[in-house]
């Protein structure tokens, strides 16, 4: 059962945060990939006690203890500076609860990536087509998978290259049943020679030609979902946060069926929008606890008293 003290927003769509040491326990992923993680991880939690630099909201609930709670909302835009590391936390916690779940399940995880075709394709033509020609493949690459009785679920983050084209990696559940496993070296159905061991099928070869997308993709097993998905969770933090993208840009994708986050729902929660709203949530409890000391002072800024930090 999640606590309160790790609801961040219950009104924004970053809703819930879990305990995220527990997700990637030692020794799921190398050292030096441990202390990334934490690394990132902190500087995520961090962040949550400095002020949305778009003015989200405050927002009032009571927990499931009765506790009322007084959180700054979360804007969810990537380039918020604080905002910006809470949506990437979130992400990021439901990428490896989900490759968890699907394990667990008896699903067999695949790491897939996609990129553009190469000097032909300008960064303009590629922004400006990408999400259709991934669009085409995963559509073709679903009908594949439902059509022969598959396992469709899938999660995944878009970064820039060093030309800056587009360039997805995938935790995906299926590939079609005609493959051949490619050594490191060996020549691929596309031409190119394998960079490490790997999957090679030619059908998914045809799905991105015929999306637009070009020759290049890589497709392994996952060995280890876990350390996979904290692989393609560190292009939320190092990535996502800082790399602008045009308007409506998805850096993250989903299929349907990938595991959500638990939620709990709040017994009472509203937006903090007005003076009455302040005054309501004042007179809602006798102690309301604040999620840092810039929301305490905001509180007091509007002369609510009974508001206290949650560590006292």
């Amino acid at each position: 059962m999640l606590t309160a003290d790790e609801l961040l927003d219950q009104l924004s769509t970053s809703q819930t945060n879990i305990g995220w040491r527990e997700l990637v326990p030692p020794g799921s992923v190398s050292d030096k990939g441990y202390a990334d993680l934490l690394s990132q991880l902190e500087q995520a939690q961090a962040a949550r006690y400095e002020t949305c630099a778009r003015g989200a909201p405050y927002i009032f609930f009571v927990d499931n203890t009765g506790r009322g709670r007084l959180v700054q909302g979360c804007c969810n835009n990537w380039l918020c500076p604080r905002c910006g590391h809470l949506r990437a936390l979130h992400e990021y916690g439901r990428m490896v609860n989900g490759a968890k779940a699907l394990t667990a399940a008896g699903h067999r995880l695949y790491f897939l990536t996609l990129t553009c075709r190469g000097k032909t394709c300008s960064v303009r033509e590629a922004e400006e087509n990408y999400l259709e020609w991934t669009n085409r493949f995963l559509t073709a690459y679903r009908t594949k998978c439902k059509r022969s009785g598959g396992a469709w679920h899938y999660s995944s983050v878009t970064e820039r290259q060093r030309r800056r084209h587009p360039h997805s990696h995938y935790l995906i559940t299926w590939h079609p049943s005609e493959f051949v496993h490619r050594r490191k070296h060996e020549t691929k159905f596309s031409g190119s020679k394998a960079k490490h061991n790997c999957i090679d099928s030619r059908q998914i070869l045809d799905y991105c030609l015929s999306s637009g997308l070009g020759k290049e993709y890589d497709l392994t097993e996952v060995r280890n979902p876990t350390g996979c998905a904290v692989y393609i969770g560190k292009y939320l933090f190092k990535s996502s946060i800082a790399t602008p993208w045009p308007p409506g840009w998805r850096r993250v994708r989903y299929s349907k069926s990938w595991p959500k986050l638990p939620h709990i729902a709040p017994s009472l929660a509203f937006p903090l929008l007005k003076l009455a709203d302040w005054q309501r949530m004042a007179a809602s409890c006798d102690t309301i606890y604040a999620d840092s000391q810039i929301t305490l002072e905001a509180a007091y800024a509007r002369h609510i008293t009974n508001v206290v930090c949650k560590s006292t």
